[in-house]
């Protein structure tokens, strides 16, 4: 498909520009403005969808830097900023994590179970990723910034310089709560995985000390009632699993719908803005799930967005 065309793409993209290769540089900017174009029109961006088939995606790091710099972008959205800012975020949204290509392998590896040293040394991995997009001549200091302080927090608590309020950006405060929200939703760790409900939820009823509340609040706007990867209930009485964002119709999106007896490699989708007669009743807390019907879904616990034009269910 498109997408995963566009995954490998990015998977070499990023080569390139470990490499120091300008074509890598290139790539990310015609990627970004291709992506800024469609969101900046309104007839052409219909649907923000995802994609769930795990063995598809090469690495997951290249799926997380295409979600943030898609949903970054979205967010920006509903701020007063223009055409070439919203291509900046985009494009820091994209190379936020740039500089883990740098620490070994082991650190990115273990994650929740690093030593403190090893902790540490994650820590510099803003600072590693500056450092490399340096390279490039004129690289636009906009991108570095964010680069540098997405793991920042309101409050002070987050790193590498423990900035707070107003130290930073506003690029920066809409692209480090994305990144959080695709972390929480695409964790490494099935079992932590937050449904997108729950974890809209929790950044804003719990986190909202770490993030700026106005761009939580676009971001619930962004991603609407049933954000991308919401199990529902249908008024056929069957289970679906939201995987657009219809922007002409909130209520009418594309669905992966639970039927045990399709095949792992043809799911079986339903298009909601072409069946008048079918509608969502309500989004499922996944502790009120049947075990087969989490089961299903799990199978495809990859997301990902992207935006085109149209599309239609299989």
């Amino acid at each position: 498909t498109a997408y995963r065309q566009m995954l490998d793409q990015s998977s070499q993209m990023m080569k390139n520009l470990m490499s120091g290769s300008g074509e890598g540089l290139r790539h990310a900017q015609s990627l970004i403005g291709g992506l800024s174009t469609l969101l900046t029109n309104t007839e052409a961006a219909g649907t923000v969808a995802s994609a769930f088939d795990p063995e598809d995606i090469g690495s997951a790091s290249i799926l997380h830097a295409l979600n943030v710099a898609t949903l970054s972008m979205m967010v920006a959205q509903h701020f007063d900023i223009d055409q070439e800012a919203l291509q900046l975020i985009g494009m820091a949204g994209m190379l936020l994590d740039v500089g883990e290509q740098r620490l070994p392998r082991h650190i990115l590896q273990t994650r929740a179970h690093r030593s403190e040293a090893e902790h540490v040394k994650y820590q510099l991995h803003p600072y590693l990723g500056v450092e490399m997009l340096r390279r490039f001549p004129g690289f636009p200091e906009e991108v570095l910034d964010v680069v540098r302080s997405h793991h920042e927090r309101l409050d002070g608590s987050g790193y590498p310089e423990k900035l707070k309020g107003d130290q930073i950006s506003l690029p920066t405060r809409i692209v480090s709560a994305v990144d959080h929200y695709d972390a929480l939703v695409n964790s490494f760790h099935p079992e932590d995985a937050l449904s997108p409900a729950e974890a809209l939820a929790t950044m804003y009823k719990h986190q909202q000390r770490l993030f700026a509340p106005e761009v939580l609040i676009a971001m619930i706007q962004t991603l609407g009632v049933f954000p991308p990867g919401t199990v529902v209930t249908l008024t056929d009485g069957s289970f679906g699993q939201v995987l657009n964002i219809n922007f002409k119709y909130r209520l009418k999106p594309l669905v992966l719908l639970h039927d045990q007896a399709a095949p792992a490699d043809q799911p079986h989708t339903v298009d909601l803005q072409t069946e008048p007669e079918l509608s969502i009743l309500r989004a499922i807390p996944r502790g009120e799930l049947p075990a087969n019907v989490v089961e299903y879904f799990r199978i495809k616990r990859w997301t990902g967005y992207f935006v085109q034009s149209s599309m239609r269910a299989a």
